[in-house]
């Protein structure tokens, strides 16, 4: 195909394949978690783990300072 009309339709096949892909993707990701049956919740951690999110150290507060203006 040659044109403006061969490039325009090329470019919607190539976006359909692309969307087609993706779905595929998504599916067999979902897929995946119904037939093992494991998914992974907020409620499923351990209450006895310290904790490992955001801590603001000594080191932190140096990155900050060095970042005022």
């Amino acid at each position: 195909m040659t044109g403006k009309q061969g490039v325009a339709q090329e470019r919607r096949t190539f976006l359909r394949g692309a969307a087609a892909a993706g779905s595929a993707v998504a599916l067999v990701a979902v897929s995946r978690e119904v037939i093992s049956g494991e998914t992974v919740t907020a409620n499923d951690t351990d209450e006895t783990a310290p904790s490992k999110g955001y801590r603001e150290t000594a080191h932190v507060k140096d990155f900050y300072a060095s970042l005022r203006i």
